[in-house]
């Protein structure tokens, strides 16, 4: 789950809200996620983005995202093979 900032209407300051419909999330949401440390993420984003192995993510003009949905099959039991 992602944090993201929002102007209110009645103050006109920004305050944080929650972003439900993130389909990439950024790497440092990716690293907490994972339980391993940003620099780590960064790492191995960018050893993704060389050699196709490493933390799955995309590149948006400067910005390095990963896909949701690649970090919730993480999360999900694995079966084991050959049952």
């Amino acid at each position: 789950m992602s944090i993201t900032n929002d102007t209110t209407p009645t103050t006109g300051r920004t305050e944080p809200r929650e972003r439900t419909d993130t389909r990439f999330v950024n790497i440092d949401d990716a690293a907490r996620f994972l339980g391993i440390s940003r620099g780590l993420a960064y790492k191995e984003a960018h050893r993704f983005l060389e050699t196709g192995e490493g933390l799955r993510c995309i590149k948006v003009g400067d910005r390095l995202r990963v896909p949701q949905t690649w970090l919730n099959a993480l999360a999900e039991p694995q079966s084991p093979t050959g049952a």
